[in-house]
C-alpha cells in the first residue's frame, strides 16, 4: 500500500472504529490502483496482447468479520465528491436450497437492489461457486476510492480486486495472483453481468513499475 493512501484510510478507519466497525479486532486492508490502457485496448476481448499500466490512483477496502450471517458495505468517496452509497444483505441471499445461486439470478437480484454492489459483494459468490467456500460469518466492508468513473481506467476492476483480496485475507482463504485475477474478472461478467476481457483485473493484481520508451 502506497504512503500517500495509507495514512488518510488509516485515519478514516480508526474513526469507525466504535460506530460501523467493533472497538477492537482484526481489520483487513487491501489496495488495488486503477489502469492506463497503452496499447492494444479493447482487442484484449478476442484475446489478443495489450500493454497496460497500473496508476497512481486507487481503491482502498477494509474488511472485519461479522458473527451475524450479515454482509454490511459502505462505499465512500468515488470520483464525486460527498458520495456514500450503503448496503445490507444476508449471506442466505445467496443460496438456494443449500446451495449458491445461479450466476444469472445474481444478476437480477443486484438489479433490482444496488446494481453498484455486485462488484463488492460479487465476490463472496464467486469464491462460493469457484472455490467452494462456506462462509459461516458475515463482515463489513469500507471501501474508498479516488479512480475516476467512466473515464476508461478500470474503476471497476479496481474496486473488485480491492475487495476480493481483504474478502480473502479477512477469511484465510488463499489466491495466487492469476487466480484473483480471474475471479475478480467472473465477478464483472457473471455477478455485475458486465462484459470485459481480463486485461483490467490482470493489470491491477499483476501491473507495476516498468519504463516504456517511444525512441
Amino acid at each position: 500500500m502506497q504512503v500517500e493512501d495509507k495514512k488518510p484510510f488509516e485515519h478514516l478507519i480508526h474513526r469507525q472504529r466504535g460506530q460501523f466497525f467493533a472497538a477492537e479486532g482484526a481489520i483487513f486492508v487491501a489496495r488495488a490502483p486503477g489502469r492506463l490502457d497503452v496499447m492494444g485496448g479493447i482487442a484484449d476481448y478476442s484475446g489478443s496482447l495489450v500493454l497496460e499500466m497500473p496508476i497512481a490512483e486507487a481503491t482502498l477496502a477494509a474488511v472485519e468479520l461479522d458473527g451475524e450471517q450479515t454482509v454490511r458495505i459502505v462505499s465512500l468517496g468515488g470520483d464525486r465528491v460527498g458520495q456514500t452509497a450503503v448496503f445490507t444483505f444476508p449471506l442466505t441471499d445467496l443460496l438456494a436450497n443449500n446451495a449458491p445461486i445461479a450466476y444469472e439470478t445474481a444478476v437480477s437480484y443486484f438489479r433490482q437492489h444496488q446494481p453498484w454492489a455486485a462488484y463488492i459483494a460479487g465476490a463472496f459468490l464467486v469464491l462460493m461457486r469457484e472455490k467452494g467456500v462456506v462462509f459461516a460469518q458475515g463482515a463489513r466492508l469500507l471501501l474508498h476510492s479516488n479512480v475516476p468513473e467512466g473515464k476508461g481506467v478500470s474503476s471497476s476492476a479496481a474496486v473488485e480486486v480491492a475487495a476480493m483480496s481483504a474478502i480473502a485475507a479477512a477469511y484465510g482463504i488463499k489466491l495466487a495472483p492469476r487466480e484473483l485475477a480471474l475471479l475478480c474478472q467472473k465477478v464483472e461478467n457473471h455477478v455485475a453481468g458486465a462484459p470485459c476481457g481480463i486485461m483490467d483485473q490482470m493489470t491491477v493484481v499483476a501491473g507495476g513499475r516498468s519504463l516504456s520508451s517511444t525512441s
